[in-house]
């Protein structure tokens, strides 16, 4: 398990939490901005990526890292908000 792979277990990684439900992933779940993955994500911004949970468990049945989004994706207030390790 990549230590960024982990929700909220690195200070420098950047985590966004899911606002609403998906159709495959529920409201809470937590992705971390890959800005080094060029090749699932974009060649200037990379994408998210979803995490363990805190405890190590999945979010809706995926493991980290097999649900990607666009790196876009975490600018659209009404689906993601920036979250702290202080936060949870």
């Amino acid at each position: 398990m990549s230590k960024k792979s982990r929700a909220l277990s690195n200070k420098k990684t950047k985590y966004y939490e899911l606002l609403q439900n998906m159709p495959c992933v529920d409201k809470g779940a937590i992705f971390y901005w890959d800005k080094k993955d060029t090749v699932r994500g974009s060649i200037s911004q990379g994408c998210l990526k979803l995490c363990w949970t805190p405890t190590g468990g999945c979010y809706s049945g995926f493991c980290a890292d097999t649900f990607v989004l666009h790196a876009d994706a975490r600018g659209n207030k009404d689906w993601f908000r920036r979250i702290y390790r202080n936060d949870k």
